[in-house]
């Protein structure tokens, strides 16, 4: 097991990134969370087995229809027991 957190930059907010997000997410069986950020960003946590992350990744740069990533900026962050869902936080 693994756990993420990536900032997603780019134009992702207004455009159902964070649905997007959490849709993926469950198909893939990951739990974490997501939330848009001041500065127009996207903020977002994700646990699960390191090949299902690499899916994942590539998934958040692509992202829905109407989203344009420019960059995800990702770095490793401690397991958290008793996560099981991901959800969106506002």
């Amino acid at each position: 097991m693994k756990r993420i957190s990536a900032q997603v930059i780019g134009r992702v907010q207004g455009v159902c990134y964070r649905y997007f997000c959490q849709s993926k997410a469950n198909e893939l069986g990951l739990s974490g969370w997501v939330k848009n950020q001041p500065d127009g960003s996207v903020l977002l946590e994700a646990q699960g087995e390191k090949a299902l992350l690499e899916q994942f990744l590539c998934q958040l740069e692509m992202g829905p229809p109407l989203a344009k990533v420019s960059a995800i900026k990702q770095t490793d962050v401690p397991n958290q027991d008793g996560s099981q869902d991901f959800h969106i936080t506002y």
